[in-house]
């Protein structure tokens, strides 16, 4: 089994889960390469920076991933092929210490599984 992620960043405001006007070029992108490759399943994983109660950041990052989820559906992307989760501050790809890495660690990876 493969895997291929792609990082979506700077969707959401900071501690919102409600995706930003303007992120339709990206979503329509990301939609389009789905459906380019229907027979591939799909993971949709919220991440968060460690700021906060864990708790709060798991459903931050469920409630992200989960807003990025609906918005492929609505673009066409048939839901059954995809899985939603939320990790919160848990794998950062940054430092936490820094705005910039903060910033980083806040991100929807959608992750292409495939052989």
């Amino acid at each position: 089994m493969q895997r291929a992620a792609v990082p979506l960043r700077g969707l959401f405001a900071r501690k919102s889960t409600v995706i930003q006007p303007g992120s339709e070029g990206m979503l329509d992108a990301l939609a389009a390469v789905l459906k380019k490759y229907p027979t591939y399943s799909v993971l949709v994983v919220g991440y968060t920076d460690n700021r906060g109660r864990r708790d709060e950041l798991l459903a931050r990052s469920q409630a992200q991933a989960t807003a990025v989820y609906s918005a492929l559906v609505g673009r066409g992307v048939e839901a059954k092929r995809m899985v939603v989760s939320g990790n919160g501050a848990d794998e950062p790809v940054s430092d936490n210490r820094t705005t910039a890495g903060r910033a980083l660690n806040n991100r929807v990876e959608v992750i292409f599984l495939y052989q």
